[in-house]
């Protein structure tokens, strides 16, 4: 099921659900991405209603407006971002289910180009099913340090919170898909998590795996203030 069939499911148990009287409120889960030199944001949202129901997605939004309830079930139809976006472009990817017998592909199956708040979405479509395995098993890690650059966070002294985990001195990840986990007063960084999409050319290197989601966390060791990062290229939360 892509990403619209997903939204018009979710819409049609809705509606079935409003007439039998479920309660339609979403809680939400937020986090912004302020764009540079725009009045634009990328909102990236997890959000549950009734009957169990869940929707997560990213939106393009203007930041004076908001993230409201009615925007939950008007995802952007992209996924991650490939890059930190910028006002003029923003280069994403979307990704869909193999169908009727289909392989997951590591070579784009589209790439269009549209425009969203006069912004052109460079957008590549890749089919995936969602398996994560190999390389990209979930990493966790507690560092003691970082170092913010334009266009990467760098982590130090990251030991694994793993038994048979791997620890590194030094962990640099790039910015667009970082968003902060916090505290309840939002002030302080509770966990780091960074989210890529792998696309593997090598098949032999990646042992038959084409494409899978990774994820990173990074715990820090101290006490470290959400205003330490900067806004650029990072999804902080709204609360």
């Amino acid at each position: 099921m892509n990403k619209k069939s997903n939204y018009l499911y979710v819409f049609i148990l809705i509606c079935i659900g409003g007439c039998f009287g479920f309660p339609t409120k979403w809680s939400i889960e937020l986090w912004e991405q302020k764009i540079e030199g725009s009045n634009l944001s990328i909102y990236k949202f997890d959000a549950w209603g009734g009957r169990d129901t869940h929707v997560a997605g990213l939106k393009i939004k203007e930041s004076s407006k908001g993230f409201t309830q009615k925007d939950v079930l008007k995802g952007d139809e992209f996924s991650s971002l490939r890059a930190i976006p910028s006002k003029d472009t923003i280069k994403a990817i979307n990704t869909i289910r193999p169908q009727n017998g289909e392989s997951n592909s590591n070579l784009p199956i589209s790439n269009i180009r549209y425009e969203i708040e006069c912004v052109t979405i460079d957008q590549e479509t890749y089919r995936y099913d969602g398996t994560v395995s190999g390389n990209c098993t979930l990493k966790s890690y507690h560092f003691k340090a970082f170092e913010e650059k334009r266009d990467s966070l760098v982590f130090y002294d990251n030991d694994s919170q793993f038994v048979n985990g791997k620890d590194f001195k030094r962990i640099s990840v790039p910015k667009g898909n970082v968003y902060l986990m916090t505290s309840k007063d939002n002030k302080y960084v509770a966990r780091v998590v960074y989210e890529e999409l792998l696309i593997f050319e090598d098949l032999i290197k990646s042992k038959g795996i084409k494409i899978c989601r990774h994820t990173k966390y990074f715990d820090p060791t101290d006490s470290t203030k959400v205003s330490d990062f900067s806004d650029y290229g990072i999804y902080k939360p709204v609360k």
